[in-house]
């Protein structure tokens, strides 16, 4: 893992990644533990309903500009 940053490091710094280096283990463990699934699971469901919503709205107007077209 060490070997892996020191050979990588320069191109995830370039692409403005890791610019304090690569995470350790410890860290990226508390970072996926900290993470309440449930919660996430919902909040991407609300998520998802407000982009359906979103995209159906435009749909829905560009029908009505084509309807009243004809």
């Amino acid at each position: 893992m060490i070997e892996f940053g020191r050979h990588n490091l320069g191109k995830f710094q370039s692409m403005n990644m890791h610019r304090n280096g690569v995470p350790l283990e410890p860290t990226l463990y508390r970072v996926e533990n900290g993470i309440d699934s449930m919660e996430l699971a919902w909040q991407m469901t609300e998520f998802a309903k407000r982009i359906v919503y979103s995209l159906f709205s435009v749909w829905k107007g560009r029908r009505k500009k084509l309807s009243d077209k004809a």
